[in-house]
C-alpha cells in the first residue's frame, strides 16, 4: 500500500485474517515496496469474529532517530542550562520541549512514545499526552549532587534511542514570608535567591504562616491582616481554593498540614483556637485553647497530636484531638516562644521538639513529652528569632526579626556557615518553610 494522495490523512487497505485473536503490524518506508528507510511502525492486537468487515484503526507511529531538548522559557524553579546542568527546585518539576526526528530528518507530529530515565535516582520524566512535543521532569528525591540523566524512547518497532545525557540535580526551595513588602521571597538552601515573575504572591496584606501540599502542590499561606489562608504554586501564581474557604479565621499565627487526615489546620491568636478544614467535606470543629493565646502551632505523630507555643504565657501547650493533655512541669525556661517544630518525621529515631525564644534569641530543645534535652550544640548568633523549618537533611532553618536574616544549623544545634548575603531583600520575616524534592504520600 502506498501513501495516500497529499492533504489525505489515511489510506485502507483489506486484508484476510483467520478467526480469533490475531496480531497486526503496520509499517511505513520512504521508498514504494518496502523499501528504503523504516520510518514509522504500530503494532495492534485484535480479536477477529467471523460473519462481518472486522476495521481496525491504525495510526502510524514515526520511529525516533534523533532528539534534541531545550526548556521552556518562564520557569523559575528550573536553574541553569545544558553546558552547566539543571537543578530542580522543590517538588515543582520542569518542562523541556521535545523536537523528534526520523532518519532523514524530519520533525515527528506524534503521541507520546514510552519514555524512560536512567542513570537519574530521584528524577524522572514523562510525555505529555496532550503534546508529545513537551516533556515534564519530575524530582521525586534529593539528589544534591549532579547527574548524567538519559531519556530512552522505546520505538514501536522495538529498538530504542538515547537522547544525549543532560546533568540534573534536585533540592530545596526555601519560601519566606515577609510582613514588611508584604510577600513572598523563594531562595536556594545556600541563600541564593530564586527570581519569581512580576506579579508573584499578589494579593498578600500580612502573611504569618506557611505549609506545603505536596500532594496539590500548593504553597499555603496563612495571613493575619485578611484572616484568610490564600494557595500558591511554588512560583508565586495562586489558585483558586483546593480546600475551605477558610472562614472564622482570626488572626492565623500557625498552620500545619496533615495529608493523612487531608486537613489543614490553623492557630487563631484572635480568638483562641484551632480551626481544621477538609480538603473534602465539612471542616473540622474549632479547639478552644480558652485562656492561651496561640503564637505558633506544630504537631506530632502524623499530627495525631498538636502542640501550641504561647508567647503570652511562655507555654507550650499539648492536644491529643481536641483533649488537652497536661503539660504541668514541661516546656520550661521559654521566653516569649514565637516558633515551634518536632523533628519526629526528621529523626524517628531521637525525636526533639525545638521551640525558638524571641525574647532572648535562643532556642529550648524538649524531648517529645517536654523535658529539657541537651545536644551539642547551642544554636548560637541568633537575632528575636521568628520563625523556623526544617530543611534538608534535618537541618534547621531560622528566621531572625532582629536584623532580618537567616541562619542554618545542624539537627545538633551546631551553625551551619552561609556565605555574605545570604537570603538578601527581607523585611520582616514571619515565617519559613523549606519544600524539599518528594513526592505525595496521602
Amino acid at each position: 500500500m502506498n501513501a495516500p494522495p497529499p492533504g489525505t490523512p489515511t489510506s485502507t487497505m483489506s486484508v484476510p485474517a483467520p478467526m480469533g485473536p490475531a496480531n497486526f503490524t503496520m509499517k511505513t518506508f520512504d521508498q514504494t515496496g518496502g523499501g528504503g528507510t523504516l520510518l514509522g511502525q504500530v503494532n495492534v492486537g485484535a480479536l477477529i469474529t467471523l460473519g462481518h468487515a472486522n476495521v481496525l484503526d491504525m495510526a502510524v507511529e514515526g520511529i525516533v532517530s534523533s532528539v534534541s531538548m531545550t526548556p521552556l522559557p518562564n520557569q523559575p524553579m528550573l536553574q541553569g542550562d545544558a553546558s552547566t546542568g539543571y537543578t530542580l527546585l522543590g517538588n515543582w518539576g520542569a518542562e523541556f520541549n521535545i523536537v523528534l526526528k526520523d532518519p532523514d530528518g524530519n520533525i515527528l507530529l506524534t503521541d507520546a512514545p514510552p519514555i524512560t530515565v536512567q542513570n537519574a535516582p530521584g528524577i524522572y520524566g514523562v510525555m505529555d499526552p496532550a503534546d508529545a512535543s513537551d516533556l515534564h521532569v519530575q524530582p521525586v528525591g534529593l539528589t544534591p549532587g549532579f547527574v548524567q540523566a538519559t531519556f530512552v524512547f522505546n520505538n514501536a518497532d522495538g529498538t530504542t534511542f538515547s537522547a544525549p545525557p543532560v546533568k540534573m540535580r534536585s533540592l530545596s526551595v526555601v519560601e519566606i514570608a515577609d510582613a514588611g513588602s508584604p510577600g513572598i521571597h523563594a531562595f536556594t538552601e545556600d541563600g541564593a535567591p530564586v527570581i519569581l515573575p512580576p506579579g508573584s504572591f499578589a494579593g498578600l496584606s500580612r502573611p504569618t504562616a506557611l505549609d506545603y501540599d505536596y500532594c496539590r502542590k500548593t504553597l499555603a499561606v496563612a495571613d493575619g491582616a485578611l484572616n484568610d489562608v490564600l494557595l500558591f504554586g511554588l512560583q508565586g501564581v495562586r489558585y483558586p481554593y483546593a480546600v475551605g474557604p477558610f472562614s472564622g479565621e482570626a488572626d492565623p499565627v500557625g498552620m500545619v498540614l496533615n495529608v493523612l487526615d487531608d486537613g489543614y489546620f490553623m492557630a487563631n491568636a484572635g480568638d483562641n483556637t484551632i480551626r481544621g478544614y477538609r480538603v473534602f467535606g465539612p471542616a473540622f470543629d474549632p479547639i478552644s485553647t480558652g485562656t492561651i493565646q496561640p503564637s505558633a502551632l506544630t504537631c506530632l505523630n502524623s499530627c495525631i497530636d498538636f502542640l501550641i507555643a504561647s508567647a503570652s504565657s511562655n507555654s507550650v501547650v499539648e492536644y491529643g484531638g481536641s483533649t488537652q493533655v497536661s503539660t504541668a512541669g514541661k516546656f520550661l525556661g521559654l521566653n516569649l516562644p514565637s516558633a515551634i517544630i518536632a523533628s519526629d518525621n526528621v529523626d524517628p529515631v531521637d525525636p526533639h521538639i525545638f521551640v525558638s525564644n524571641k525574647g532572648n534569641s535562643t532556642i529550648s530543645v524538649f524531648d517529645t513529652a517536654g523535658n529539657p534535652a541537651t545536644l551539642s550544640g547551642s544554636f548560637p548568633g541568633l537575632s528575636s528569632p521568628t520563625a523556623m523549618s526544617f530543611g534538608t537533611h534535618g537541618i534547621i532553618l531560622v528566621t531572625n526579626a532582629g536584623n532580618n536574616t537567616v541562619s542554618e544549623f545542624d539537627i545538633n544545634g551546631d551553625p551551619i556557615p552561609l556565605s555574605a548575603g545570604a537570603f538578601p531583600g527581607l523585611d520582616q520575616p514571619t515565617a519559613i518553610f523549606s519544600v524539599v524534592p518528594a513526592i505525595c504520600y496521602g
